[in-house]
């Protein structure tokens, strides 16, 4: 009997624990987790981090140059200032001041961090001709009257050439980008604004605009291989041939570009292309005048394609 009894009592408990403390323990189970729910033991400093690294900027330096003094026993300091501009001075992390006059890039130097021209804020030189022969990239830099020497590789980016009476770029055998660049109210009528021989140039995203010249007023090409793309060439005046453009014996690609009140004296208002080809295509041209073909003159062209 008594075996019974505890045999009952033992299964009396049993359900007592399963009715009981079970469903208590499942109810303080939260509904949901969150995978950014840790346990303690995996919460380290790196999740609450209390004492962060920070990271120094560079100090800028300050460099100038001035091929007007006498001597180029210098420093660069304001007060000694460099008179030849060499790849050794162009130091990364810098800004770099110069003042008017001519200065020649022989070689070819990668910098970072760094202003050029006169101003740090504006990046502006004026009445500078800068001599390019390996490398040369500007980026963000506004040009006032003058000129860049190409004989190699140039790459323009944001880059401006303003109010200019010499020949903006001349570049024999070389290759030149330019995005997102303005050639704005270079007079020149005894020249040209861009003066390409044996050159390959692309254009891409640019604004010609309110240039004379002789020939060309914005590109006169000889021999090369010219690729415009979304630009703009308006209110350009070349003396005789090509109001906006001169191509002789080149290459002439262009694509979705506006031609807009373009003149020349002699023959073609927006273009004049003599030998070489032509494609263009998806582009705009109004009201652009000469005396003969006030759009386009082409002659002996070995390829056309205009759509």
């Amino acid at each position: 009997m008594n075996k019974k009894v505890n045999k009952t009592l033992k299964y009396l408990i049993i359900f007592i624990f399963l009715s009981v403390i079970i469903p208590i323990s499942f109810a303080n189970t939260p509904d949901t987790l969150d995978c950014n729910d840790a346990p303690q033991s995996q919460i380290t400093n790196e999740d609450n981090p209390t004492n962060p690294t920070l990271t120094a900027v560079p100090e800028h330096k300050d460099i100038y140059f001035n091929s007007s003094v006498p001597h180029d026993n210098g420093n660069g300091s304001i007060s000694k200032q460099y008179k030849r501009l060499t790849n050794k001075r162009l130091e990364n992390n810098s800004n770099i001041y110069i003042s008017e006059g001519s200065y020649t890039i022989s070689s070819t130097k990668t910098i970072n961090n760094v202003s050029l021209g006169q101003s740090t804020t504006n990046t502006i030189l004026y009445n500078v001709t800068l001599t390019n022969n390996d490398e040369l990239t500007l980026s963000n830099v506004t040009l006032v009257n003058s000129s860049i020497i190409n004989n190699k590789v140039l790459t323009l980016i944001n880059t401006s050439f303003v109010n200019s009476t010499r020949i903006n770029i001349k570049s024999n055998g070389g290759n030149i980008i330019m995005d997102n660049c303005k050639i704005i109210n270079t007079s020149n009528d005894n020249s040209f604004s861009i003066k390409l021989q044996n050159t390959t140039l692309r254009i891409n995203n640019s604004i010609l605009e309110n240039n004379s010249a002789y020939n060309g007023a914005c590109i006169y090409a000889m021999d090369s291989t010219v690729t415009i793309t979304n630009s703009l060439l308006a209110n350009n005046t070349a003396c005789r041939f090509g109001g906006a453009i001169t191509s002789l014996n080149s290459t002439l690609n262009i694509t979705n570009a506006t031609f807009k009140n373009n003149k020349a004296g002699y023959d073609g208002g927006a273009i004049f292309s003599f030998y070489g080809s032509l494609t263009l295509l998806d582009s705009t041209i109004d009201n652009n005048t000469a005396n003969e073909g006030g759009g386009l003159v082409i002659d002996n062209l070995t390829s056309t394609a205009i759509s």
